[in-house]
């Protein structure tokens, strides 16, 4: 499957969603810590049903506002309830559900396990931490949340903040942050040799992350998009979860 994605904001965002919807059954806007579950579960209802499936990536946050603004998508596969929460409370939600419960962790590629990378962060001698923005994306506000009840008092200056928890993995993979706090599903997608310097967090040390699948009441493929509603609440995706260290939820 190829993915298409629309990354700019804005009144350009819409009308690049539109392009992008205007050539494929369903489009479907997915918050970024899902990125590559949802491009496997993408593939599988392609190769079942025949329908075809275009998916954009980005924070929950800005998903939330472009569909309040129009922008022309079928599902949105947020990464908490509260964004759910505010499409529901403007009349949006044709349906809705639980679909996974996320992981978050401490990763330094650079260190040799999970232990060494927690030995980092405490110590404090390190340039960057980086972390997603806590206001647009519910991996960030988790990450805090940890950080707080851990009581590691980190000071801002090495604190590196991404839109969203793709932009906060790019900065640690890249070693523009030597480690930071990121979803578990982007660290199972490596390939295994560079599966190392990571711990999952204590899910105790944050609110969970319920993520909340929903059906739009604006879907321009209203069929095609029930399907793959229903499709990603089956269990034909629940390897796909298991593969990339998320919890099962379901209604």
């Amino acid at each position: 499957m190829r993915v298409k994605s629309a990354m700019s904001w804005g009144l350009g965002f819409v009308w690049a969603v539109a392009a992008l919807s205007a050539s494929a059954d369903v489009t479907v806007a997915v918050a970024s810590n899902f990125r590559y579950p949802a491009e496997e579960i993408a593939a599988q209802f392609e190769e079942d049903t025949g329908t075809s499936v275009k998916l954009v990536f980005g924070s929950s946050g800005k998903h939330a506002a472009g569909i309040i603004n129009g922008a022309p998508f079928d599902v949105f596969l947020s990464a908490d309830t509260s964004r759910p929460d505010r499409l529901d409370y403007e009349g949006l939600v044709e349906r809705r559900a639980p679909y996974a419960i996320g992981r978050i962790a401490l990763y330094a590629p650079d260190q040799v396990d999970g232990d060494s990378a927690r030995a980092l962060l405490e110590s404090g001698e390190f340039r960057k931490l980086a972390v997603a923005d806590a206001r647009l994306a519910p991996y960030g506000k988790a990450a805090m949340q940890a950080l707080s009840a851990k009581q590691l008092d980190i000071p801002a200056s090495k604190i590196v903040i991404g839109e969203n928890i793709g932009q906060t993995f790019g900065f640690v993979f890249s070693g523009n942050a030597e480690l930071g706090i990121v979803a578990l599903s982007q660290i199972m997608a490596l390939p295994e040799a560079d599966q190392h310097g990571f711990m999952v967090i204590d899910p105790s040390l944050h609110d969970p992350i319920q993520q909340d699948a929903v059906l739009l009441t604006q879907a321009v493929s209203p069929r095609e998009a029930a399907g793959f509603f229903d499709y990603l609440l089956s269990d034909a995706t629940l390897p796909v979860l298991e593969k990339f260290g998320y919890t099962q939820a379901r209604p």
